[in-house]
């Protein structure tokens, strides 16, 4: 299991190596926006350089966001997996 904000950022490094322009993707650009809305959230080991009041207040955020965002992710994750296994496919539809 990979945390949903880790996941996009991860693939939104990718982007550039994988899309043309991965603005006008849309399944890529689901994962540069939320990267980007995520990037002040504690996650992974900043977690360990916040104070546990602050970490109450910003895990109520995250989770928030989450719930908001999970299904889009979700569907962009099942296209760009239904894209990129297609493509490097061998069989009757590749």
């Amino acid at each position: 299991d990979i945390n949903l904000f880790v996941g996009c950022r991860r693939l939104a490094d990718l982007a550039h190596d994988v899309v043309p322009d991965w603005t006008s993707d849309e399944d890529f650009a689901v994962f540069g926006v939320v990267a980007s809305e995520t990037d002040d959230y504690p996650i992974g080991a900043a977690r360990m350089r916040w104070s546990s009041s602050a970490l109450a207040r910003e895990d109520a955020k995250i989770a928030e966001y989450e719930v908001a965002v999970s299904e889009q992710v979700l569907e962009a994750c099942r296209n760009v997996l239904a894209r990129f296994t297609s493509a490097g496919s061998s069989g009757p539809d590749a």
